[in-house]
């Protein structure tokens, strides 16, 4: 068949680990069903993928039985610029684009987008869009303020062109290093972690500094900035606001994205400023809360105290379980630093409940789920059910995978979003290499998720009802 040489495996290839998954489903049957306490039902493959094709099926399938390879997984960076080289950027974006950029790209023009908006709309699910501009301490391209200024056109770009799409309230995730050097970052977060009595100080300047007044001089000095630091974050604030007041103008909400603990504080400082003048009768802005974290609980209540009691204003998150496990452990290893992660994988999800459950007590809050595990979605659910406070609770997978989880809850009424890279092919593939291999352990997990795609395959293919 064509389509099974498109989808990029060889054909008897494909046919072994398609009755091998059959095997599997037949084997394990419902066993693994996750949410037999509520009404959402994650194993009905025909209705999980009614608007799929078979050819999108496929790819998926056999995509995602890539991505749960190791050795893929720890290579795709290689291979890809190989693959380059040897093609020629045109011939491989030919061989790429339907395959995996199809996969967990919503795009990179308007039309692409505003497609992919309408297609997720169609099965009840709501646009999250991701641009991939960011930067870490090692890119080696630090107080390049022309960069900075094209991320802020690029990225206000998609905002304009999210605010045309289809969805109600698309939500824009960013990265605060897209606008400003990941090294400031990382030294405003060293300032935090020695000296946490100034962050209720370093917040409220950020906010009115987002407010268009100037900083004044001893926040400065009590930030040991030298006049290079102290421009770039001048610069950076700029840029920020000038992307959020036109996306908040124009009906977005603004998810501030996790990034490295050696970063995050620092990012935080930024998002909270932002929450202080931006969500004083909304929550417009919200900022991500690593559940894989020993500190998180701690941190998510300091925070949502500091918004609502000192800033006055309202509070937004994403709770996320974490990407970076595995840099983060080698990190605190190599620097001799106590382990930040969580002792085990259970650990995280209790974790992350014990969040979610925090966070469904507070009043007038927008938060968003963000998660792939079918056991926390249905006691969330239970939660959601008990609730009393009036809040804003969504939930957010990860576009091009998930479908089990997120089908059955856009089909039950809730809102959910899905995460969607937007971007070019060069700039999108290397993302998409580092977040594979930051979503490891998601990616490995998605077993269930290639035995439905497996079934629903074989419906098809067979004729069955």
């Amino acid at each position: 068949m064509a389509s099974q040489r498109l989808i990029g495996l060889p054909k008897k290839a494909f046919k072994n680990g398609l009755k091998n998954s059959l095997f599997d489903v037949q084997k394990r049957g419902n066993a693994a069903a996750a949410a037999a306490v509520t009404s959402l039902k994650f194993d009905d493959f025909k209705s999980v993928y009614q608007f799929k094709s078979t050819k999108e099926l496929m790819r998926s399938y056999s995509i995602l039985r890539l991505c749960g390879i190791n050795f893929f997984v720890d290579n795709s960076l290689k291979w890809m610029h190989f693959g380059q080289k040897l093609l020629g950027s045109n011939l491989f974006s030919k061989f790429t684009r339907p395959l995996f950029y199809a996969q967990f790209v919503g795009g990179d023009t308007e039309i692409e987008l505003a497609k992919t908006a309408k297609i997720l709309l169609d099965s009840k699910i709501r646009l999250m869009v991701c641009p991939v501009q960011e930067e870490d301490i090692d890119d080696g391209s630090e107080n390049d303020a022309k960069k900075y200024d094209e991320n802020l056109e690029y990225i206000k770009n998609t905002a304009a062109i999210m605010s045309r799409c289809s969805t109600p309230e698309p939500n824009l995730q960013l990265k605060i290093t897209a606008f400003m050097p990941a090294t400031l970052v990382t030294k405003m977060t060293s300032i935090v972690q020695t000296q946490p009595q100034l962050k209720e100080q370093i917040v409220k300047h950020i906010g009115l500094a987002f407010g268009g007044e100037s900083m004044e001089n001893e926040f400065i000095n009590d930030m040991n900035l030298n006049p290079q630091e102290v421009q770039d974050l001048v610069e950076g604030i700029e840029r920020i606001k000038n992307l959020s007041d036109f996306s908040i103008e124009n009906g977005l909400r603004l998810l501030v994205d996790a990034e490295y603990t050696y970063m995050n504080d620092g990012i935080s400082l930024m998002a909270l400023g932002m929450m202080c003048h931006y969500n004083k009768s909304k929550a417009y802005v919200g900022n991500t809360y690593q559940c894989y974290l020993k500190a998180t609980y701690g941190l998510i209540c300091e925070d949502f105290n500091l918004i609502t009691e000192n800033c006055n204003a309202k509070f937004g998150a994403k709770v996320v379980r974490g990407a970076y496990l595995e840099k983060e452990k080698k990190l605190a290893k190599l620097n001799n630093y106590s382990d930040p992660i969580n002792e085990s994988y259970e650990a995280t999800g209790e974790m992350y409940l014990k969040v979610i459950s925090y966070l469904l007590t507070k009043p007038d809050i927008y938060a968003v789920v963000a998660t792939h595990n079918e056991k926390a979605v249905a006691d969330i659910v239970e939660m959601l059910k008990r609730k009393t406070e009036s809040n804003t609770i969504v939930f957010g997978q990860i576009y091009g995978m998930g479908e089990q989880i997120t089908m059955p809850l856009a089909n039950d009424g809730f809102t959910v979003y899905k995460s969607v890279p937007y971007g070019p092919l060069d700039e999108v593939l290397p993302y998409l290499s580092r977040r594979v291999a930051e979503n490891r352990s998601v990616l490995t997990g998605a077993r269930k998720e290639r035995d439905l795609l497996a079934s629903e395959l074989s419906r098809r293919i067979f004729r069955r009802n």
